[in-house]
Parts: C-alpha cells; structure tokens; sequence
C-alpha cells in the first residue's frame, strides 16, 4: 500500500505518471444493503478497480473477474464476483448463478464469477462480493450525502486505499523514487483546482 484515505483523482495521476509499478490497483471496503425488504441485509463488500486482481495472481473458481472496460467512469458497469463463502450460504455453491442478478445497493447487479476460498483480497474478513470501483461509488456517496461526480473528480474526496507491486527488476529505492515523483507531479496538476495561491491540502489524504 503507498497510502490510504487517498482520492480517485489521485490514483488516476499515479496511473498516469508511475512507471515503476504494475499493477496499481484501489480498493475500499465497506458495508452495503444486498436485497430488497424483509430480505435485505448488510454484507461486507469490496469495491476494487479492475487491476486488483492482478496484484494476487488468483483466478477465479467460477466465471470471471471483471475486467477494464467494467471499470471505467462515470459509472462502471454493475457486475459483481461473490465471495466464495457467500456464494455457498447464499446460492448453495450453484454454478448456475453465473448471470443471475443480486440487488446491492440501489442497483441490480450481474454476478460474473466466483473467488477461490478463502480469498479476501488484502482484508482479514470474507467479502460477500467484489464491485467495480465506478460502479458502486455513487451508491456508497450518496449515503453520505454527496450525490455528484466529487467522488471522482475531486482531490478532495479520499476514500481509497492504493495499492502498487513493483515490476520486476525494479529496486525497492528507484520504486520509492518513481513514486515520489508521480506523487509529486499530481500535487502540481491538483494546485490550480485550489483557490488563488493555496497550496493544495494534501494532508487530507493520509
């Protein structure tokens, strides 16, 4: 991990100007409502871009993972991969749940794959299900009252926690470097979304 709390705009500079890192992925965990009426209840998910699975070299035990084009914004599009404990107390382990819909959230979501046991991505606890980061934003910020695009297109707005894997033959100091200077040039592309001669906030993202 090369920080938390950090925002979507942030990881998108770090794509865009680290070069000694493959993947970077994001990741952010929360509780969201899967089901509708009596029947519905929290369940621990996990909202990840796309690249997340190629930072543990998994597969999937059904199906897929989801893949870039699911990840992109404003919205995503609205897949889901069970977690595999969920799929075997919620769907008895049915390979037929591979395009079924699931409500999570205030949308319906097709379930794609299923994850090997006991696989829970960088958490201590299962996961009900893993979403594409753009597709399950809007939901999880309106929650909090925040019903536009600031999740996404302000610097402001640190939910994310990033996570890098050095590519091979890269150092663990010229990674450090790289880093720091991609770091450094999205601190310069952030300045002018300020007020006039306000140095960006950055300690708002821990």
């Amino acid at each position: 991990s090369i920080g938390t709390n950090q925002s979507y705009r942030r990881y998108q500079d770090l794509l865009a100007h680290a070069r000694s890192a493959a993947p970077i992925a994001a990741n952010f965990e929360t509780e969201m409502i899967f089901g509708l009426g009596e029947a519905a209840r929290e369940e621990r998910t996990a909202l990840v871009s796309a690249s997340f699975w190629s930072l543990f070299g998994v597969q999937p035990i059904l199906g897929r993972f989801f893949a870039p084009a699911d990840d992109q914004p404003p919205h995503g599009t609205a897949v889901a991969v069970l977690g595999y404990g969920y799929w075997q107390s919620q769907f008895a382990g049915s390979r037929d749940v591979l395009g079924q819909r699931i409500r999570i959230g205030s949308s319906d979501y097709t379930i794609i794959g299923v994850t090997p046991p006991g696989f829970s991505g960088i958490s201590l606890r299962s996961m009900a299900a893993f979403i594409p980061l753009t597709a399950g934003a809007a939901d999880v910020f309106a929650e909090v009252g925040i019903n536009d695009d600031r999740w996404r297109t302000s610097y402001r707005v640190g939910w994310l926690q990033t996570l890098v894997r050095r590519k091979p033959g890269v150092t663990v100091d010229a990674a450090s470097a790289d880093l720091t200077n991609a770091y450094r040039l999205s601190l310069e592309t952030q300045r002018p979304t300020g007020p006039a001669g306000q140095v960006p906030a950055a300690e708002l993202e821990q």
